[in-house]
């Protein structure tokens, strides 16, 4: 099953677990909508690259709010450290 074809809620849950990354998730509906588009000519304008650079500025906070869920910002938070 491709990316795509996920729920938004499975999606969301596989970014979570870290099985995937949004960027990757973000690359599968582009390469998607450029293969169906042509055929329903839905998207007049395409902004996938800025949905690529957004996908990867929430990789990269992702990795830095694990980080600090790690060393105790959670907990300040009042979220569970477990």
């Amino acid at each position: 099953m491709e990316l795509w074809e996920l729920t938004a809620s499975d999606l969301v849950k596989k970014i979570k677990n870290r099985t995937v990354s949004v960027r990757e998730a973000v690359e599968s509906v582009l390469k998607r909508s450029e293969e169906v588009n042509p055929l329903i000519n839905a998207v007049v304008e395409s902004m996938g690259s800025d949905a690529i650079l957004q996908a990867n500025a929430l990789d990269k906070k992702t990795v830095r709010w694990r980080r600090y869920r790690f060393i105790g910002w959670s907990s300040y938070y009042g979220e569970s450290e477990h």
